[in-house]
C-alpha cells in the first residue's frame, strides 16, 4: 500500500511555493500518496521559538540568490511580492472551503494562489484578489472570499496549524509520512523523501540530540 506524505504549507513561505511545483511528481514517482494540509506558518513558528529566515540578514541575502537558482532549475517563474510578509489568513481558510465545497478545485486553487503571490505579484491577503484567483480556476469566487468569516474555516485551519506542530514542523515546507514520526523540512528535501520512500523504511536516527 502505497505511504501517505502529509505536506504541511502556507503561501507565505517562498520556499513552498518551490516546493509545491514539484512534490506530487516527486512523491508520486516514489510510489507514495499527498496530502495538501494548510497550516499558519506564523503560529507554528511563535508555538515553536523559531524565526523567520528573511529577519536574518545574511540569510536573507543568501536567499537572494538560492531562490532564483532553484526556480531557474524547476523553471518555474518566480518574483519576491512586494507585499511581503505576506497576510495569508485569509487565504488558507478560502483553501479550506474550496476543498470541501468542491474537492476537485482544491489543488488548482491552492497553486494558482501559490502564483499569485510568488509569480505575480498579488496581493493575496486581499479577499477581492482570492476572489479573482478563485475565478480563475473556476471557483465560486464569494465562497473562496467569504471563507474567513465562516468559524468552520477558522477551526479547520486552527486544527492544522496544531496538528503540524504535534507533528514536529517548525517552519515551511514540511513533510510528514503519515503514522510515522519521520518529518521532512524544506524544499531541498524532496529527493531524501522520494528516497525513503522508495526504500520502503525509515534510517537509523540518533536517539538524542543534545541542546545547546
Amino acid at each position: 500500500m502505497a505511504e501517505k506524505v502529509r505536506f504541511y504549507f502556507d503561501f507565505s513561505s517562498p520556499y513552498t511555493y518551490l516546493a509545491q511545483a514539484q512534490v506530487d511528481n516527486v512523491v508520486l514517482g516514489a510510489g507514495g500518496e499527498v496530502e495538501w494540509i494548510p497550516m499558519l506558518l506564523g503560529a507554528v513558528m511563535k508555538a515553536t521559538g523559531n524565526v523567520p529566515p528573511a529577519s536574518l540578514p545574511a540569510r536573507a541575502l543568501y536567499m537572494g540568490q538560492d531562490l532564483p537558482r532553484w526556480a531557474g532549475m524547476y523553471g518555474v517563474p518566480f518574483v519576491w511580492t512586494p507585499h511581503f510578509p505576506l497576510t495569508t489568513t485569509h487565504a488558507l481558510r478560502a483553501a479550506l472551503a474550496v476543498r470541501s465545497a468542491a474537492p476537485d478545485k482544491y489543488l488548482p486553487f491552492v497553486r494558482a494562489l501559490f502564483d499569485a503571490a510568488w509569480a505575480r505579484s498579488e496581493n493575496i491577503g486581499d479577499r477581492a484578489v482570492i476572489a479573482a484567483v478563485a475565478g480563475r480556476v473556476g471557483v465560486d469566487g464569494a465562497l473562496a472570499a467569504g471563507a474567513s468569516d465562516d468559524q468552520r474555516w477558522k477551526d479547520a485551519l486552527r486544527a492544522g496549524t496544531e496538528e503540524a506542530v504535534k507533528a514536529g514542523a517548525f517552519g515551511a515546507p514540511t513533510f510528514v509520512i503519515e503514522g510515522t514520526d519521520e518529518l521532512f523540512f524544506g524544499n531541498d528535501r524532496l529527493e531524501l523523501l522520494a528516497a525513503r520512500l522508495r526504500r520502503g523504511k525509515p534510517w537509523d536516527k540518533l536517539s538524542a540530540v543534545p541542546a545547546l
